[in-house]
């Protein structure tokens, strides 16, 4: 049986949607760049990553990350056994996109 993945209790994930950015966008209007202002990236790749969006409207970007880089890192053998390992490492290259594109 699957241990329940606890998210890090500085999540707010409760109607955390309603303060991001791309509310009201359309799926292909959602970029980095969109995402770079956002403050409620955390609880977006959080979400994105715990929930597995992937079937819904394919690999979008949650969080400034495409599916693509959310997958790298939570299926990577080296944070398997550690997803809160995953998520941190996803949120740090959330906030390196975030500062490449900040910093333009």
């Amino acid at each position: 049986m699957a241990t329940k993945l606890i998210a890090p209790s500085e999540l707010n994930l409760d109607g955390w949607w309603r303060d991001a950015n791309c509310r009201g966008l359309k799926i292909k209007q959602v970029t980095p760049t969109v995402c770079a202002g956002c403050t409620v990236t955390k609880e977006c790749i959080w979400t994105a990553m715990t929930k597995d969006d992937r079937h819904e409207e394919g690999m979008f970007i949650r969080g400034g990350l495409t599916g693509y880089i959310r997958d790298k890192f939570w299926y990577l053998p080296k944070y398997r056994s550690d997803r809160l390992q995953a998520f941190d490492a996803a949120c740090r290259e959330a906030e390196r996109v975030r500062e490449t594109i900040v910093s333009k």
